[in-house]
């Protein structure tokens, strides 16, 4: 069976390589950026039907949404992971519907398997929306062709 591909934007290398291993060890193939601008050209290049997308990309600059408007832009569920967000942007953000997880890098110890949960559910959603966007499509071709 092949492995589902997440897309991991992150820009710490630390956190890159703690949440590659959760999410290689749950069976997932991920495929690591660091910028806004990596994301985007990934995307290009290959399909992913997850993001875990950290939302300042920029090392140090805890002023820095970059992430944000990935989530904006992915067209694809996202996981989101921030050691910089209040509370009032996670509300947001998950109001919007930017994200449907949202996880804290300050208290994300202890939480590994509730995020493999979050990731696989973001899959069943993904899955869901193609088929729906499919079934859309279908019945548009359908009701033109007759």
């Amino acid at each position: 069976m092949a492995r589902e591909d997440i897309l991991l934007i992150e820009d710490e290398p630390r956190w890159q390589r703690e949440l590659r291993r959760i999410l290689e060890e749950g069976g997932y193939q991920v495929h690591v950026v660091d910028s806004y601008a990596g994301a985007v050209e990934l995307l290009k290049q290959r399909t992913a039907r997850v993001a875990v997308v950290d939302v300042s990309l920029e090392p140090g600059d805890a002023y820095d949404r970059q992430g944000l408007q990935v989530m904006a832009e992915a067209g694809i569920p996202v996981v989101c992971v921030s050691g910089y967000l209040t509370d009032e942007e996670v509300a947001d953000v998950l109001r919007t519907g930017e994200a449907e997880w949202f996880f804290a890098k300050q208290s994300f110890a202890g939480k590994e398997d509730t995020f493999l949960d979050a990731v696989g559910y973001a899959l069943v959603v993904s899955e869901k929306e193609t088929r729906d966007r499919w079934r859309a499509l279908r019945n548009r071709v359908l009701v033109r062709g007759d």
